[in-house]
């Protein structure tokens, strides 16, 4: 191969440039600084160079790189497309879903290649929406880069999730009238449905919008009622928080989210009994849910502080006193990783909590006999 600066002045280059080429390699390292350096090598080669041949070169190559089941790979190919949208402003969303149709495709019926590939769809769409290219396409570019979005994220579970937090993440961008025309035009309908359908992920996604775009966002219309936490759902929702709980999901958002916004119900009473009713007996990842979001309230009560003797309900409280007397049980009954220490976990997590509860009850609106009942 011939580097440019061999090339005559003037003629196009034919072929790719070895220095652009070597680049690739420190996307691979493991090391954020190589990645990042590699990363600014590419784009300042491609700059340099002003060739068509080695930008759709390297379009193509970081594409099909974000399909990897690496993960070191993924984030240094990630970080260098954003970038490259961001600096050429020739490349179009058309131009990126052609290349996830031919470099984006699970080639055999592996279920890892599948959620492989699927991350690298979703990664090719928020690629699109950090470098601000969403904003430059038309509406049924805009359309084609949601429905893109949808697919992939339904291929496999945790997916969902994935998504939802890179869509919430760009929605967090935009203003209202951005927000109704780009993403909820499009995904509106998906929406629509009764409480009991939605998941984790969808939940915590329409408690967002729905806070941040209250008049795009028609709960009513959608769910039936006013808001998502109403009287008549928090059966429902409690059921859909404290079942089919494993140990990954104890981190979903959703449980600080619903633990800041139960704070401002008047059902919090309510609320908080029915999250009590799934703690009859042990199950380390429910009672670790109950603790974060119990954590989350407390420390977010300002008002309504009343209540504090009452969130530590008789189920509850067993349970709590439990771990502080050792329990083994919950460790012996079930299958865990052998980095896993029940006990440490949970005292962990309790010790959080009481440290919130403590902050809660020197707040000044809180009576003497509710600091008395809850001690």
């Amino acid at each position: 191969m011939k580097d440019e600066s061999n090339s005559p002045k003037g003629e196009p280059q034919k072929e790719i440039i070895p220095s652009l080429l070597d680049a690739f390699d420190f996307l691979k390292s493991v090391k954020d600084d190589l990645k990042v350096s590699g990363g600014l090598k590419i784009i300042s080669r491609l700059q340099e160079s002003e060739n068509e041949k080695n930008l759709q070169y390297t379009l193509k190559r970081l594409v099909r790189s974000l399909g990897a089941n690496v993960p070191e790979m993924r984030i240094g190919h990630f970080a260098t497309l954003v970038s490259m949208l961001t600096k050429f402003n020739q490349i179009t969303v058309p131009q990126l879903l052609d290349l996830v149709k031919k470099e984006l495709h699970a080639s055999g019926s592996s279920k890892s290649e599948v959620g492989d590939v699927a991350l690298g769809q979703i990664l090719v769409c928020c690629a699109v929406f950090r470098s601000g290219l969403m904003l430059r396409s038309t509406d049924e570019q805009q359309k084609e880069v949601m429905q893109l979005l949808q697919t992939a994220s339904s291929k496999k579970n945790y997916l969902n999730t994935v998504a939802s937090l890179i869509l919430l993440d760009f929605v967090n961008q935009l203003n209202e009238d951005q927000f109704a025309t780009i993403v909820w035009s499009n995904i509106k309908q998906e929406y629509k449905k009764d409480i009991k359908d939605h998941t984790l992920d969808s939940l915590y996604f329409l408690l967002l919008v729905s806070t941040k775009f209250p008049e795009k966002v028609k709960l009513r219309k959608l769910i039936g009622v006013p808001d998502i936490l109403h009287e008549d759902h928090i059966p429902d929702i409690c059921e859909k928080l404290m079942t089919g709980v494993d140990f990954n999901s104890i981190s979903h958002p959703i449980y600080q989210e619903i633990g800041v916004q139960i704070v401002k119900s008047p059902h919090i009473q309510l609320f908080w009994n029915k999250i009590d009713g799934y703690l009859v007996k042990h199950n380390r990842n429910r009672e670790l849910v109950s603790l974060n979001i119990l954590n989350t309230i407390l420390l977010n009560l300002d008002e309504n502080v009343g209540i504090i003797p009452d969130l530590f309900s008789d189920n509850f409280f067993k349970l709590f006193m439990d771990w502080f007397k050792g329990l083994q049980t919950a460790s012996k009954i079930r299958n865990k990783r052998t980095d896993e220490d029940d006990n440490k976990i949970m005292i962990t997590k309790q010790r959080a909590v009481l440290f919130a509860l403590a902050k809660a009850l020197k707040n000044t609106a809180v009576e003497s006999k509710t600091r008395v009942a809850t001690l």
